[in-house]
């Protein structure tokens, strides 16, 4: 049996289930349409590193 870390398992798998995070997904959507995607993000605060 293998192991699934919990952050894997629970995370969000599309914008609408982010909740709380209005401006990462909005950032997000933009860099996707103008087809600009970073390849590392940093996401740091009270909500980002948890």
């Amino acid at each position: 049996m293998s192991y699934t870390a919990l952050y894997r398992k629970f995370r969000p798998s599309k914008f609408s289930e982010m909740v709380g995070q209005e401006h990462i997904t909005d950032t997000l959507r933009k860099q996707i349409i103008a087809q600009r995607i970073g390849h590392a993000y940093l996401f740091s605060g009270g909500r980002g590193t948890r």
